[in-house]
C-alpha cells in the first residue's frame, strides 16, 4: 500500500518497522488468557504497553479483559476482551465477547 502511494524505500522500511513493533507489543498481550477462564476468581485485568515508533511518535497498546461469573456455580457467564491501540491522535478499538451457556 505504501509503495502504491509513492512512499520512498526508506518510508516503506520505517512503516514495516513500525507495524512490526505494534504487532510485537500486541502479541504478548493477546496470547494471554486467564488461567481461571472457566471459573473466574476476579473481575478481569487490564494491561498497557507503550509503543515508540521509528519516526519518534509514541502510543499505547492496551488490553482490557472483564468477566462475570454465574452466581450459583461460579462458572464463567460472560467475558469481554477489548484491545485499544493509540498512536498520536488516532485510536483503534476492537473487542471480543464470549458467553458460556448450557446446550
Amino acid at each position: 500500500m505504501a509503495a502504491r502511494n509513492g512512499a520512498s524505500t526508506t518510508q516503506q522500511e520505517q512503516l514495516r518497522a513500525a507495524l512490526a513493533q505494534v504487532q510485537a507489543a500486541g502479541n504478548s498481550l493477546l496470547d494471554r488468557l486467564p488461567r481461571d477462564l472457566f471459573f473466574p476468581r476476579n473481575n478481569g485485568f487490564a494491561d498497557r504497553r507503550p509503543i515508540t515508533l521509528p519516526d519518534g511518535r509514541s502510543g499505547v497498546f492496551e488490553v482490557i479483559y472483564s468477566v462475570t461469573s454465574q452466581p450459583l456455580s461460579g462458572l464463567l457467564d460472560r467475558a469481554e476482551r477489548q484491545v485499544v491501540t493509540r498512536i498520536g491522535d488516532t485510536e483503534q478499538i476492537s473487542s471480543e465477547h464470549w458467553e458460556l451457556r448450557a446446550i
